[in-house]
């Protein structure tokens, strides 16, 4: 999970210091998390064995998290602990959302790969 998280944490603060906020740096920045959030979907069907609808789910889910952390990465560029604050309730959002989609046996597996 600390993996997971800190993966996505460096990825979009990188992402948003790298990208200028104009019309290219916007398209750059959304096909950056849509290929994260394919490789995220893809990496859990796999160790989770997610059914196609979960998939869907969890891609969603990803999407949302990843585009709402970019958001408070950019608009608080400045004030790192405030956004550092932010992002974490968002994760924690997003586990209770996966906590819905997810069986017991697979969010088991899943916080067990994320903490290796």
């Amino acid at each position: 999970m600390k993996k997971i998280i800190l993966s996505a944490f460096i990825i979009i603060v990188s992402v948003g210091f790298s990208n200028a906020q104009t019309a290219t740096g916007s398209t750059q920045t959304k096909s950056r998390l849509g290929t994260r959030t394919e490789t995220i979907t893809s990496d859990l069907t796999q160790k989770l064995s997610l059914s196609p609808a979960q998939q869907d789910q969890v891609k969603t889910v990803f999407e949302q998290s990843l585009a709402q952390i970019q958001q408070v990465v950019e608009t608080n560029n400045s004030d790192k602990h405030l956004a550092n604050d932010q992002i974490q309730t968002l994760i924690q959002q997003r586990e209770v959302a996966l906590q819905n989609i997810l069986t017991p046996q697979q969010l088991s597996l899943y916080h067990s790969s994320a903490s290796k």
